[in-house]
């Protein structure tokens, strides 16, 4: 652990996890910090109102924000905000959630809120945001969708099953791939 951390909690970092100097630990508990961990600068920590515990081998990049903001005090704290292992923070994600399994990938600027909760081999989409008391089950995927019709904008998250889109998706590949041949094969006749 670098000594030059801007640390207001009690923090314990595993002697394996790099973190940078300029991550910011605040609040009255204690934020442990799993074996292989890297997080990036300019990331927040801030164990308001409970512990952070942070599993092995996560990726926190630049600017995330993990945050214990559940209802308690620092006389009756509140449950600890889990964060399991092999987790993908990325660039400006925020984290206020209860629990986050493993092997979940938090994309760019999405959102998990206070009382959330997320299985295993998740995604939270670009700029999603998983509402209060939400959960997100084992291998599925949260995403925004932002549609502009008929002069009224809507702004939604929709909630899929990974193997359904991960379905879906090769559906369409293959159909694309089907009418690509036949486009080549007919340049070659031609």
């Amino acid at each position: 652990m670098n000594e030059n951390l801007s640390t207001e909690a009690n923090v314990v970092v595993a002697a394996t996890a790099v973190v940078a100097a300029d991550v910011k630990f605040t609040g009255p508990f204690t934020v442990t910090i799993g074996e292989g961990t890297v997080i990036h600068p300019k990331c927040e920590f801030r164990s308001l109102s409970g512990p952070i515990i942070v599993g092995n081998d996560n990726i926190f990049e630049e600017r995330s924000i993990i945050e214990n903001s559940q209802e308690g005090t620092e006389d009756k704290p509140s449950e600890d905000l889990v964060i399991g292992s092999n987790n993908v923070f990325q660039v400006d994600s925020q984290f206020k959630g209860n629990v986050a399994g493993d092997a979940n990938v938090f994309e760019a600027k999405s959102l998990v809120d206070v009382g959330c909760r997320v299985g295993t081999g998740c995604v939270v989409g670009h700029s999603a945001k998983l509402s209060e008391e939400k959960e997100l089950m084992d291998s599925h995927v949260a995403y925004r969708f932002n549609s502009f019709t008929q002069g009224m904008e809507t702004d939604q998250v929709f909630i899929r099953s990974a193997k359904r889109l991960k379905e879906h998706n090769l559906s369409e590949l293959s159909s694309y791939l089907l009418k690509m041949q036949e486009i080549i094969a007919k340049q070659q006749q031609g």
